[in-house]
């Protein structure tokens, strides 16, 4: 039997070129890069002001494309330290091999944020995927 199981990585990269002049507005950016993950894998967490942050999806594809739908939900968590954190949006992102998408989720609180991958469409090979997140500072 083989184990599907990959070691999953988040990379923070230099995002600035990648989320800053296309998204007018956001403060700070940075960039993120995922390999082999599922759902329920989580990414850093970022302290923001109140405003709209945009995760964006620069580069998707999963390990077996044709194990399920070419979707993937990346969701908004709002991490509350004495409470359960709570999920504020869900982006749907095409994971063809190519571009996925820009998502910008409004009106969410001052706080610590991160995101968290979603309903894969059924996929249970993990993918792989890079881009930039954008908040207000």
């Amino acid at each position: 039997m083989h184990s599907f199981k990959r070691a999953a990585v988040v990379t923070a990269i230099s995002a600035g070129s990648l989320l800053a002049a296309a998204v007018p507005g956001l403060a700070a950016t940075f960039g993120w890069k995922m390999t082999g993950v599922h759902t329920g894998f989580t990414s850093r967490s970022w302290d923001q002001g109140a405003g709209t942050t945009s995760i964006r999806v620069n580069y998707c594809k999963f390990g077996y494309p044709g194990a399920g739908t070419p979707d993937v939900d990346l969701e908004l968590w709002y991490n509350r330290s004495l409470a359960p954190d709570y999920r504020t949006a869900v982006g749907t992102y095409a994971c063809q091999g190519g571009f996925g998408g820009d998502r910008f989720f409004g009106n969410q609180a001052a706080g610590r944020y991160y995101f968290r991958v979603g309903d894969t469409g059924g996929n249970k090979f993990g993918f792989g995927a890079h881009g930039a997140i954008g908040y207000p500072g």
